[in-house]
Protein backbone atom coordinates (compact mmCIF):
# COMPACT_ATOMS: atom_id res chain seq x y z
CA UNK A 1 0.00 0.00 0.00
CA UNK A 2 1.38 3.14 -0.77
CA UNK A 3 2.15 5.89 1.89
CA UNK A 4 -0.11 9.11 1.73
CA UNK A 5 3.08 11.34 2.47
CA UNK A 6 4.40 9.40 -0.60
CA UNK A 7 1.23 10.23 -2.79
CA UNK A 8 1.44 13.69 -1.74
CA UNK A 9 4.84 13.74 -3.20
CA UNK A 10 4.21 12.26 -6.41
CA UNK A 11 1.25 15.19 -6.62
CA UNK A 12 3.58 17.35 -6.02
CA UNK A 13 6.11 16.47 -8.43
CA UNK A 14 4.27 15.57 -11.51
CA UNK A 15 2.54 19.18 -11.01
CA UNK A 16 5.48 20.93 -11.18
CA UNK A 17 6.77 18.43 -14.06
CA UNK A 18 3.60 19.33 -16.55
CA UNK A 19 3.58 23.23 -15.50
CA UNK A 20 7.17 23.20 -16.52
CA UNK A 21 6.90 20.75 -19.93
CA UNK A 22 3.69 22.28 -20.93
CA UNK A 23 2.55 25.10 -19.05
CA UNK A 24 -1.09 23.58 -17.36
CA UNK A 25 -1.76 21.03 -14.82
CA UNK A 26 -4.97 19.80 -13.18
CA UNK A 27 -6.47 22.55 -11.64
CA UNK A 28 -10.22 21.92 -10.83
CA UNK A 29 -9.97 18.38 -10.63
CA UNK A 30 -9.78 16.31 -7.51
CA UNK A 31 -8.63 12.52 -6.26
CA UNK A 32 -10.22 10.45 -3.75
CA UNK A 33 -8.48 6.81 -2.06
CA UNK A 34 -11.07 4.76 -1.49
CA UNK A 35 -9.75 1.28 1.54
CA UNK A 36 -10.78 -2.02 0.22
CA UNK A 37 -14.44 -1.97 1.58
CA UNK A 38 -14.80 1.49 1.24
CA UNK A 39 -13.66 1.08 -3.20
CA UNK A 40 -15.87 -2.28 -2.84
CA UNK A 41 -19.01 -0.27 -2.10
CA UNK A 42 -18.24 2.89 -4.41
CA UNK A 43 -17.91 0.88 -7.77
CA UNK A 44 -21.21 -1.04 -6.51
CA UNK A 45 -22.85 2.61 -5.96
CA UNK A 46 -21.27 4.10 -9.35
CA UNK A 47 -21.95 0.69 -11.31
CA UNK A 48 -18.63 0.10 -12.61
CA UNK A 49 -16.44 -2.83 -13.60
CA UNK A 50 -15.30 -4.55 -10.35
CA UNK A 51 -12.19 -5.17 -11.95
CA UNK A 52 -11.21 -1.27 -11.95
CA UNK A 53 -9.17 0.08 -9.90
CA UNK A 54 -9.63 3.96 -10.64
CA UNK A 55 -11.73 6.17 -12.54
CA UNK A 56 -12.60 9.64 -13.66
CA UNK A 57 -15.87 11.47 -14.32
CA UNK A 58 -15.84 14.09 -15.75
CA UNK A 59 -19.31 15.79 -14.95
CA UNK A 60 -17.41 16.23 -11.58
CA UNK A 61 -14.12 16.26 -12.34
CA UNK A 62 -13.31 13.79 -10.12
CA UNK A 63 -10.67 10.82 -9.73
CA UNK A 64 -11.24 7.63 -7.44
CA UNK A 65 -8.70 5.48 -6.70
CA UNK A 66 -8.37 2.06 -5.31
CA UNK A 67 -6.28 2.90 -2.44
CA UNK A 68 -5.15 -0.75 -2.20
CA UNK A 69 -3.99 -1.29 -5.65
CA UNK A 70 -0.68 -1.78 -6.18
CA UNK A 71 -0.70 0.37 -8.75
CA UNK A 72 -1.81 3.50 -7.04
CA UNK A 73 0.97 5.96 -7.97
CA UNK A 74 0.89 5.20 -11.42
CA UNK A 75 -3.28 5.06 -11.41
CA UNK A 76 -3.02 8.32 -10.05
CA UNK A 77 -0.90 9.50 -13.66
CA UNK A 78 -3.34 7.78 -15.77
CA UNK A 79 -6.86 9.35 -13.76
CA UNK A 80 -5.99 12.39 -11.72
CA UNK A 81 -3.25 13.83 -14.02
CA UNK A 82 -3.97 12.19 -17.76
CA UNK A 83 -7.70 12.34 -17.53
CA UNK A 84 -8.20 15.22 -15.49
CA UNK A 85 -5.63 17.43 -17.80
CA UNK A 86 -7.51 16.39 -20.83
CA UNK A 87 -11.31 17.15 -19.82
CA UNK A 88 -9.63 20.50 -18.26
CA UNK A 89 -7.63 21.47 -20.58
CA UNK A 90 -8.22 20.30 -24.37
CA UNK A 91 -10.63 21.39 -26.79
CA UNK A 92 -12.27 18.37 -26.86
CA UNK A 93 -12.43 17.35 -23.25
CA UNK A 94 -13.92 20.99 -22.49
CA UNK A 95 -16.59 20.06 -24.74
CA UNK A 96 -17.21 16.75 -22.78
CA UNK A 97 -17.66 18.40 -19.29
CA UNK A 98 -20.01 21.19 -20.56
CA UNK A 99 -22.18 19.05 -22.05
CA UNK A 100 -21.85 16.58 -19.11
CA UNK A 101 -23.14 19.83 -16.75
CA UNK A 102 -25.57 20.95 -19.28
CA UNK A 103 -26.89 17.17 -18.64
CA UNK A 104 -26.43 17.46 -15.15
CA UNK A 105 -28.81 20.69 -14.49
CA UNK A 106 -31.33 19.01 -16.92
CA UNK A 107 -31.73 15.63 -15.27
CA UNK A 108 -32.33 18.12 -12.09
CA UNK A 109 -34.67 19.91 -14.30
CA UNK A 110 -36.68 16.60 -15.32
CA UNK A 111 -36.71 14.94 -12.14
CA UNK A 112 -38.08 18.13 -9.54
CA UNK A 113 -40.31 19.14 -12.07
CA UNK A 114 -38.62 22.99 -12.10
CA UNK A 115 -39.78 22.94 -15.98
CA UNK A 116 -43.55 23.55 -16.93
CA UNK A 117 -42.63 21.82 -20.84
CA UNK A 118 -40.81 18.69 -20.01
CA UNK A 119 -41.68 17.55 -23.32
CA UNK A 120 -39.39 20.03 -24.78
CA UNK A 121 -36.65 19.65 -22.05
CA UNK A 122 -36.55 16.01 -22.91
CA UNK A 123 -36.25 16.19 -26.23
CA UNK A 124 -33.19 18.68 -25.50
CA UNK A 125 -31.41 16.56 -22.76
CA UNK A 126 -31.79 13.42 -25.46
CA UNK A 127 -30.27 15.62 -27.54
CA UNK A 128 -27.43 16.67 -25.51
CA UNK A 129 -27.08 13.00 -24.68
CA UNK A 130 -26.86 12.09 -27.61
CA UNK A 131 -24.00 14.67 -28.90
CA UNK A 132 -22.14 13.49 -26.01
CA UNK A 133 -21.82 10.18 -26.81
CA UNK A 134 -20.94 11.29 -30.34
CA UNK A 135 -17.75 13.49 -28.47
CA UNK A 136 -16.89 10.83 -26.40
CA UNK A 137 -16.89 8.17 -28.96
CA UNK A 138 -14.95 9.63 -31.63
CA UNK A 139 -12.21 11.47 -29.00
CA UNK A 140 -12.17 7.80 -27.20
CA UNK A 141 -8.65 6.98 -28.75
CA UNK A 142 -7.49 10.62 -27.79
CA UNK A 143 -9.24 10.31 -24.36
CA UNK A 144 -7.63 6.88 -23.12
CA UNK A 145 -4.55 7.11 -25.24
CA UNK A 146 -3.53 10.82 -23.47
CA UNK A 147 -4.02 9.06 -20.27
CA UNK A 148 -1.64 6.23 -20.62
CA UNK A 149 0.63 8.47 -22.69
CA UNK A 150 0.90 10.78 -19.56
CA UNK A 151 0.94 8.04 -17.15
CA UNK A 152 4.37 6.47 -18.79
CA UNK A 153 5.78 10.32 -19.33
CA UNK A 154 4.91 10.76 -15.76
CA UNK A 155 6.50 7.79 -14.53
CA UNK A 156 10.09 7.81 -16.55
CA UNK A 157 10.56 11.08 -15.16
CA UNK A 158 9.29 10.14 -11.50
CA UNK A 159 11.25 6.80 -11.23
CA UNK A 160 7.67 5.02 -11.39
CA UNK A 161 8.26 3.36 -14.50
CA UNK A 162 9.14 -0.45 -13.90
CA UNK A 163 5.21 0.17 -11.91
CA UNK A 164 4.05 1.54 -15.12
CA UNK A 165 5.62 -1.34 -17.34
CA UNK A 166 3.92 -4.49 -14.79
CA UNK A 167 0.79 -2.39 -15.05
CA UNK A 168 0.59 -2.62 -18.54
CA UNK A 169 1.74 -6.02 -18.68
CA UNK A 170 -0.76 -6.74 -16.45
CA UNK A 171 -3.43 -5.08 -16.72
CA UNK A 172 -4.05 -3.28 -20.41
CA UNK A 173 -5.67 -4.04 -23.20
CA UNK A 174 -4.02 -5.25 -26.05
CA UNK A 175 -6.28 -2.30 -27.90
CA UNK A 176 -5.29 0.17 -25.42
CA UNK A 177 -1.78 -0.65 -25.55
CA UNK A 178 -1.94 -0.10 -28.98
CA UNK A 179 -2.98 3.24 -29.04
CA UNK A 180 -0.37 3.69 -26.29
CA UNK A 181 1.99 2.69 -28.91
CA UNK A 182 0.87 5.01 -31.43
CA UNK A 183 1.61 7.70 -29.02
CA UNK A 184 5.01 6.63 -28.20
CA UNK A 185 5.82 7.10 -32.19
CA UNK A 186 4.23 10.04 -32.50
CA UNK A 187 6.38 11.46 -30.05
CA UNK A 188 9.53 9.99 -30.71
CA UNK A 189 9.48 11.45 -34.59
CA UNK A 190 7.80 14.67 -33.70
CA UNK A 191 7.89 15.51 -29.61
CA UNK A 192 5.84 15.41 -26.81
CA UNK A 193 4.92 19.31 -27.59
CA UNK A 194 3.08 18.07 -31.04
CA UNK A 195 1.44 15.63 -29.13
CA UNK A 196 -0.14 17.64 -26.45
CA UNK A 197 -0.82 20.53 -29.51
CA UNK A 198 -2.25 17.63 -31.74
CA UNK A 199 -5.01 17.27 -29.06
CA UNK A 200 -6.20 20.60 -28.62
CA UNK A 201 -4.31 21.47 -25.16
CA UNK A 202 -3.40 25.27 -24.83
CA UNK A 203 0.57 25.87 -26.04
CA UNK A 204 2.62 27.62 -23.85
CA UNK A 205 6.10 27.77 -26.36
CA UNK A 206 9.33 29.81 -26.62
CA UNK A 207 11.17 30.23 -29.61
CA UNK A 208 13.61 27.09 -28.67
CA UNK A 209 10.95 24.90 -27.92
CA UNK A 210 9.25 25.87 -31.66
CA UNK A 211 12.56 25.53 -33.19
CA UNK A 212 12.64 21.55 -31.76
CA UNK A 213 9.36 21.17 -33.91
CA UNK A 214 10.35 22.75 -37.06
CA UNK A 215 13.72 20.62 -36.69
CA UNK A 216 11.30 17.56 -35.98
CA UNK A 217 8.59 17.93 -38.78
CA UNK A 218 11.19 19.26 -41.39
CA UNK A 219 14.13 17.50 -40.76
CA UNK A 220 16.98 17.96 -43.25
CA UNK A 221 14.73 20.40 -44.73
CA UNK A 222 15.58 22.61 -41.79
CA UNK A 223 18.52 23.52 -42.64
CA UNK A 224 17.68 24.80 -46.24
CA UNK A 225 15.60 27.81 -44.33
CA UNK A 226 16.99 31.00 -44.89
CA UNK A 227 14.93 33.05 -42.87
CA UNK A 228 12.32 31.46 -40.13
CA UNK A 229 9.67 33.56 -38.32
CA UNK A 230 7.31 32.83 -35.90
CA UNK A 231 4.23 35.33 -35.56
CA UNK A 232 0.84 35.55 -35.70
CA UNK A 233 -1.49 36.03 -32.21
CA UNK A 234 0.70 33.49 -30.64
CA UNK A 235 -2.56 32.83 -28.13
CA UNK A 236 -2.22 29.08 -26.38
CA UNK A 237 -5.13 28.09 -28.43
CA UNK A 238 -4.44 29.56 -31.66
CA UNK A 239 -2.48 28.01 -34.09
CA UNK A 240 1.10 28.41 -34.42
CA UNK A 241 1.98 30.48 -37.21
CA UNK A 242 5.35 30.02 -39.10
CA UNK A 243 6.71 32.32 -41.97
CA UNK A 244 9.62 30.68 -43.86
CA UNK A 245 12.29 31.23 -46.67
CA UNK A 246 13.56 28.31 -48.51
CA UNK A 247 13.89 26.81 -51.65
CA UNK A 248 13.05 23.50 -50.74
CA UNK A 249 10.32 23.81 -47.48
CA UNK A 250 6.50 23.67 -48.58
CA UNK A 251 3.69 25.35 -46.94
CA UNK A 252 1.98 22.97 -44.56
CA UNK A 253 -0.99 23.13 -42.41
CA UNK A 254 -2.67 21.21 -39.78
CA UNK A 255 -5.17 22.36 -36.84
CA UNK A 256 -2.13 23.65 -35.02
CA UNK A 257 0.75 24.43 -36.61
CA UNK A 258 0.75 26.41 -39.80
CA UNK A 259 3.91 26.90 -42.17
CA UNK A 260 4.24 29.78 -45.23
CA UNK A 261 6.74 29.32 -47.18
CA UNK A 262 7.97 31.30 -50.30
CA UNK A 263 11.06 30.17 -52.44
CA UNK A 264 13.49 33.03 -52.37
CA UNK A 265 12.39 34.18 -55.68
CA UNK A 266 9.07 34.58 -54.56
CA UNK A 267 9.85 36.57 -51.43
CA UNK A 268 11.76 38.85 -53.09
CA UNK A 269 8.95 39.10 -55.30
CA UNK A 270 6.65 40.02 -52.69
CA UNK A 271 8.85 42.05 -51.15
CA UNK A 272 9.59 44.13 -54.23
CA UNK A 273 5.91 44.42 -54.34
CA UNK A 274 4.86 45.68 -50.78
CA UNK A 275 2.47 42.26 -50.36
CA UNK A 276 1.11 42.49 -47.10
CA UNK A 277 1.52 38.48 -46.34
CA UNK A 278 5.06 38.73 -46.77
CA UNK A 279 5.37 42.36 -44.91
CA UNK A 280 3.55 41.15 -41.98
CA UNK A 281 5.72 38.15 -40.73
CA UNK A 282 8.60 40.46 -41.24
CA UNK A 283 8.02 43.16 -39.26
CA UNK A 284 5.52 41.78 -36.89
CA UNK A 285 7.50 38.55 -36.06
CA UNK A 286 10.30 36.52 -34.10
CA UNK A 287 13.21 35.69 -36.15
CA UNK A 288 13.83 31.49 -35.33
CA UNK A 289 16.46 31.72 -38.16
CA UNK A 290 18.27 33.53 -40.09
CA UNK A 291 20.61 36.77 -39.50
CA UNK A 292 19.41 39.38 -42.51
CA UNK A 293 15.91 40.72 -41.40
CA UNK A 294 17.46 43.97 -40.68
CA UNK A 295 18.42 44.80 -43.91
CA UNK A 296 15.33 43.25 -45.27
CA UNK A 297 13.02 45.72 -43.25
CA UNK A 298 15.73 48.70 -44.54
CA UNK A 299 14.86 47.47 -48.14
CA UNK A 300 11.43 47.36 -48.00
CA UNK A 301 11.12 51.32 -46.47
CA UNK A 302 13.70 52.10 -48.87
CA UNK A 303 11.72 51.41 -51.75
CA UNK A 304 9.46 53.44 -53.72
CA UNK A 305 6.10 52.90 -54.04
CA UNK A 306 4.98 52.87 -58.12
CA UNK A 307 1.63 51.90 -59.55
CA UNK A 308 3.14 48.15 -60.74
CA UNK A 309 2.92 47.84 -56.63
CA UNK A 310 -0.56 49.14 -56.56
CA UNK A 311 -1.77 47.20 -59.41
CA UNK A 312 0.40 44.35 -57.98
CA UNK A 313 -1.89 44.38 -54.74
CA UNK A 314 -5.09 45.03 -56.35
CA UNK A 315 -4.87 42.03 -58.50
CA UNK A 316 -3.99 40.27 -55.47
CA UNK A 317 -7.13 41.44 -54.23
CA UNK A 318 -9.40 39.74 -56.98
CA UNK A 319 -7.44 36.99 -56.85
CA UNK A 320 -8.30 36.28 -52.73
CA UNK A 321 -12.27 36.73 -53.52
CA UNK A 322 -11.94 34.58 -56.64
CA UNK A 323 -10.77 32.22 -54.26
CA UNK A 324 -13.17 33.07 -51.19
CA UNK A 325 -15.43 32.61 -53.85
CA UNK A 326 -14.57 28.67 -54.19
CA UNK A 327 -15.53 27.41 -50.43
CA UNK A 328 -18.42 27.39 -48.28
CA UNK A 329 -19.57 30.71 -46.47
CA UNK A 330 -18.95 29.29 -42.87
CA UNK A 331 -15.64 27.94 -43.86
CA UNK A 332 -12.52 28.95 -42.18
CA UNK A 333 -10.55 28.92 -46.02
CA UNK A 334 -13.17 30.92 -46.75
CA UNK A 335 -12.47 33.62 -44.24
CA UNK A 336 -9.15 33.36 -44.66
CA UNK A 337 -9.07 34.33 -48.27
CA UNK A 338 -11.52 37.11 -47.45
CA UNK A 339 -9.56 39.03 -45.16
CA UNK A 340 -6.88 38.74 -47.36
CA UNK A 341 -8.77 40.14 -49.99
CA UNK A 342 -9.58 43.09 -47.40
CA UNK A 343 -6.33 43.09 -46.59
CA UNK A 344 -4.39 43.62 -50.17
CA UNK A 345 -7.36 46.22 -51.20
CA UNK A 346 -6.50 48.40 -48.24
CA UNK A 347 -2.96 47.96 -48.92
CA UNK A 348 -3.41 49.20 -52.54
CA UNK A 349 -5.57 52.21 -51.23
CA UNK A 350 -2.77 53.10 -48.66
CA UNK A 351 0.30 52.33 -51.10
CA UNK A 352 -1.70 54.85 -53.52
CA UNK A 353 -1.90 57.17 -50.79
CA UNK A 354 2.16 56.88 -50.11
CA UNK A 355 1.61 55.22 -46.75
CA UNK A 356 3.72 51.56 -46.71
CA UNK A 357 1.45 49.50 -44.25
CA UNK A 358 4.15 47.04 -42.67
CA UNK A 359 1.55 44.49 -40.83
CA UNK A 360 -1.72 43.39 -40.64
CA UNK A 361 -2.15 44.62 -37.37
CA UNK A 362 -2.37 48.44 -38.71
CA UNK A 363 -5.29 47.10 -41.68
CA UNK A 364 -7.01 45.79 -38.83
CA UNK A 365 -6.84 48.89 -36.88
CA UNK A 366 -8.10 50.99 -39.87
Amino acid sequence: MTEPDNIERIVGSCSNILLSDFGFKPEQSSFHNYQSLEWENFIKESGIDDRCTGVYFPRHLSAHLNAGSEFLPVNLMHEFFGHGSYCEHSIHGKQIVNLEKRLEDEEKCLNNNYSNDKKVLHAEYLKDKEELTRIANSQIGSYEGFAIWLESYLSERTDNNALFEKKMAKEISPSYSSVFNDFKSFEKRYGAFAIVAQLGFPKYYDQSKIVAVLKNFLEKEFDSIELCILYGSKKPYSDIDIFIVSDSVKSFSNHWLDIYSLSRSEFDEKIKNFSIDALDPVFSGEVLKGDNIEQIKQRVLSMPVTEDTISYNLKKSEEQGQIAGMYHEDSKERRIALSYQRSYYENAKNLKEGKKILTLKSIESQ
